[in-house]
């Protein structure tokens, strides 16, 4: 049987679906906040339809020291009542276990719109804005902490290292080496079944740096990638809890 010559031209079109794919998944989400039920423009910026344009700027990024191009208002010291029932001991120091979570810096860009706080339509330089997820009324859209409580306390753990996993990380917080000491209640990270099975053949789980202490734990983008909506921006279909117990064993 012969096979096609895989030609630059190919390559090129296979990787343009791959990003229209992912772009068509996005416009259609309620990530594209042109679809939104109120006005999401801010002050000064206009209507421009740009569905990245709300978190990314490809030119002078306002926010978070430039990093990940973000455009949108964010608070990084900022004080969230979190989940602190605690379940895990293992570790001592900040994201040790739930009675001492550390956010990573990327929950904190989620929780620029979802902590019911911060406005949603406060980007492109904007510091304040008037649609506040969870205060608009008529709206389907919910804060994960409420009305602008800044309660976490009722939602998963984040900023929690994972039970049992030891693991050092370069200087960009990648994952340089990994072991795990068995750990009564939690499966194996770093067993070869552990991320398998994801949206689009993303991870289905992504452990993420906790800085500041070494550890390698829970924030948002463990459980959910921001810009696939395959599955209702969760990194796999929770059919049966089969999310959840790739971490827990139950």
């Amino acid at each position: 049987m012969r096979h096609p010559k895989l030609t630059l031209g190919t390559v090129a079109v296979s990787l343009c679906f791959a990003v229209q794919t992912m772009a068509q998944s996005i416009s259609t989400s309620p990530h594209n906040l042109n679809n939104a039920p109120v006005s999401i423009s801010p002050n000064g910026h206009g209507t421009t339809g740009e569905i990245c344009l709300p978190c990314h700027t490809p030119h002078s990024a306002p926010y978070n020291s430039g990093a990940l191009l973000w455009n949108h208002d964010v608070n990084l010291s900022k004080t969230y009542t979190m989940y602190t029932s605690v379940h895990v001991t293992q570790n001592s120091g900040a994201g040790g276990s739930s009675s001492n979570p550390q956010l990573d810096n990327t929950s904190r860009l989620c929780l620029s719109c979802h902590d019911g706080a911060i406005a949603v339509d406060a980007y492109g330089k904007a510091t304040t804005g008037t649609f506040t997820l969870g205060t608009a009324a008529g709206t389907s859209w919910a804060a994960i902490a409420g009305a602008g409580d800044n309660d976490l306390s009722a939602d998963h753990p984040l900023g929690v290292g994972y039970p049992g996993l030891t693991a050092t990380v370069d200087s960009l917080g990648n994952i340089t080496s990994e072991s795990w000491t068995k750990t009564v209640g939690w499966n194996d990270p770093t067993a070869s079944t552990f991320t398998q099975g994801g949206v689009d053949g993303l991870p289905a789980v992504n452990l993420v740096y906790l800085p500041g202490n070494g550890l390698v734990g829970i924030g948002c983008e463990t459980c959910h990638d921001p810009h696939d909506n395959t599955a209702g921006f969760v990194r796999m279909n929770n059919s049966g809890s089969v999310l959840c117990l790739k971490c827990h064993n139950k």
